[in-house]
């Protein structure tokens, strides 16, 4: 099995961090604070005016910290299982030690209290460390899989959630924190928002699809400096143009493979078209918000298609359902 490209690229010096280490590099920063007055306000981003609360800045970062080592395990475990270099049984050890550490820091964010100054913030990273579970979730199945390619897409997919729960989280970080400032000696490349999994060699491909079409030459999308942007009316009027399913549909098609398969492309295809659209002004990060829900959606479309082509049981597709119905993510 061929292990999924990084989408996340911190250059300093030379020396790459891989993908998996941008939470970990956000919770660090986080506690290494200067443990300013919580009535401190950053300055305004390039996105939206940054309200900063230092009391839940800290919460956040107490509720994620295990990630700080979990996280890289996990990935590296599951790239050395993908190659051949670490067995089911070995994989499936680990998955034992990630599983409880996952889950609480899910609880631990749950709980957090309210951001003083930001609405959205809680329910983002509640979502975060929801995707993160079914991250885990997925490699259970792939590990449960007895059907080689079947095995193969359970991991695709817990790639893909694990990404989509880095990208959640910094939807909520671009909310409530200044942008991080590495100084002149080292270029930060931050991903983008949304993650293009074909460039990644993530996307689907048999049996959920008769062909992969991941892409082989082509570097991973980087975040743009500057977008175009349109009144709200504007962009509500072109995401509903796009009639991309809804939560309903899919839930609707579990147990139909091929229905299943269509809504997964459709719900792919209106974030990819989401991507070229002028953002809402005074809003940027509304736009890959819905494209991110549309990509969960669509990844819990894939999994009931998995399960319905006869592979393990596994409660995914329902816990996808309902973090891609969540109020942060859902689409207008």
């Amino acid at each position: 099995m061929a292990a999924g490209r990084p989408d996340r690229r911190i250059i300093a010096l030379g020396v790459g961090i891989p993908a998996v280490l941008l939470v970990v590099v956000l919770v660090a920063s986080l506690l290494g604070g200067d443990g300013a007055d919580e009535d401190d306000a950053a300055p305004t981003s390039t996105t939206a005016d940054v309200a900063v609360d230092q009391g839940w800045d800290r919460a956040l970062a107490g509720a994620f910290e295990p990630l700080v080592d979990v996280l890289p395990r996990y990935a590296r475990a599951v790239d050395e299982w993908s190659t051949g270099a670490r067995s089911a049984a070995e994989l499936s050890g680990v998955l034992d030690e990630v599983e409880p550490v996952v889950g609480e820091v899910a609880d631990a964010a749950g709980a957090l209290p309210a951001h003083r100054h930001d609405e959205l913030a809680r329910p983002l990273v509640a979502d975060a460390a929801a995707l993160y579970v079914q991250a885990v979730a997925a490699h259970r199945a792939a590990v449960a899989a007895s059907d080689p390619a079947t095995a193969e897409q359970w991991d695709r997919l817990g790639r893909r959630l694990r990404i989509l729960g880095d990208r959640t989280f910094d939807r909520a970080r671009e909310r409530t924190s200044p942008p991080l400032d590495p100084g002149e000696a080292v270029e930060l490349r931050l991903p983008a928002e949304v993650p293009d999994f074909e460039r990644l060699e993530l996307a689907v491909g048999p049996p959920l699809e008769p062909q992969d079409a991941n892409v082989t030459d082509a570097l991973p999308r980087l975040r743009e400096g500057e977008r175009r942007s349109q009144p709200e009316a504007g962009w509500l009027e072109a995401v509903a143009a796009l009639e991309a399913p809804t939560p309903d549909d899919v839930e609707g098609a579990f147990g139909t493979p091929d229905v299943l398969a269509d809504l997964a492309r459709r719900l792919v295809g209106a974030a990819e078209a989401l991507r070229d659209e002028p953002v809402p002004a005074g809003d940027r990060g509304r736009a890959d918000r819905t494209a991110l829900g549309w990509l969960v959606l669509a990844d819990a479309a894939r999994a009931a298609q998995l399960v319905a082509l006869g592979g393990p049981p596994s409660d995914v597709p329902d816990a996808l359902l309902a973090i891609a119905g969540d109020a942060a993510l859902a689409a207008p």
